[in-house]
């Protein structure tokens, strides 16, 4: 403060501390590590700092730890550990290292899978003021994960979790007012939360906002820019995009119609795990729709994608 940002004087400055025996700018300067900031991205670099200053008696680099062995970062994945050290953590009262046991607990990962302990730590940690673990405790709400589903309840966690800055929030309340999960429906509401959404980054938001133009739902209806919102969400990763960019295609809308195209979407989608792909593309290969005629195929696809539960393929087979 009272000075220009400079990251690399202040990893400079950490260092030259750090040298000097301040345990605490071992921390600091494994963050910049972390991040990149000031010096050359090191997960491993950061990682060993991270245990260094761990053993000087840093607090708060226990849950810094944690996070690394927890997405392998720097070290070899191992979230038995990454439990161990959010439990040394949460027993000194970090609510970060709370948040994420709670994670651990509901996948099941590290720990032995207790939805139930899940939501009371999400609850704990949202007490302590984490604003991920609102985020987190709204889906226990939402789906019945560790608590009575409550819907309603999780709409205000959302919003609150929103309010807070949480990105994927927007998105998730968005959702919740578009099919009036917990909260009276309103698209326009959550055509406006996902162009927030996709405003600050969020990439699934892109392709829900441009599902609401393809079918004008709270938007005038605009396919051209359905097509572009799927193009861009498929650009940037989403995998569900390719899937409906391959529909854009198949019918002609907001694009020239393409049938070869749509069939490449689908086997792109299917190959990346879209379950509803497999359904569409069999039926290219029932009907011939830019790809040869090839009945038998179509038929281990509609089998493939019943097996996965899809109910529309169930009625084509």
């Amino acid at each position: 403060k009272g000075v220009e940002k400079n990251e690399v004087r202040a990893a400079d400055l950490f260092q030259e501390a750090m040298d000097k025996g301040d345990a605490g700018a071992i921390f600091y300067l494994a963050q910049c590590y972390e991040k990149g900031a000031g010096v050359a991205k090191n997960e491993a670099r950061a990682a060993k700092l991270y245990q260094e200053a761990v053993d000087k008696g840093i607090d708060e680099a226990i849950v810094n730890l944690g996070l690394c062995y927890d997405r392998g970062a720097g070290v070899t994945k191992n979230v038995v550990r990454a439990v161990e050290l959010y439990k040394k953590a949460m027993d000194k009262g970090d609510d970060e290292a709370i948040n994420n046991l709670g994670a651990c607990y509901e996948k099941g990962e590290g720990v032995e899978k207790n939805e139930v302990r899940a939501a009371k730590l999400y609850q704990e940690a949202m007490s302590k003021g984490n604003i991920n673990a609102i985020h987190n405790l709204a889906f226990c709400y939402r789906h019945g994960t560790g608590v009575t589903k409550n819907e309603a309840r999780a709409v205000e966690l959302f919003e609150k979790a929103m309010n807070e800055g949480i990105v994927d929030a927007i998105h998730n309340t968005g959702v919740c007012y578009e099919f009036g999960t917990g909260v009276a429906k309103n698209e326009v509401r959550a055509a406006e939360l996902y162009q927030k959404a996709m405003d600050k980054g969020h990439v699934r938001a892109i392709q829900f906002l441009g599902n609401c133009y393809e079918h004008g739902k709270g938007v005038a209806k605009n396919e051209v820019r359905a097509a572009e919102l799927y193009q861009e969400a498929m650009d940037k990763g989403h995998m569900g995009a390719i899937y409906n960019l391959g529909g854009c295609y198949e019918f002609g809308k907001g694009v020239a119609k393409n049938e070869v195209r749509a069939a490449e979407l689908y086997q792109e989608a299917m190959d990346k795990g879209v379950v509803f792909a497999i359904n569409r593309l069999a039926l290219c290969y029932g009907q011939g729709r830019g790809v040869a005629k090839n009945e038998s195929r179509a038929v281990e696809l509609f089998q493939q994608a019943m097996d996965k539960g899809d109910v529309d393929a169930i009625c084509n087979l």
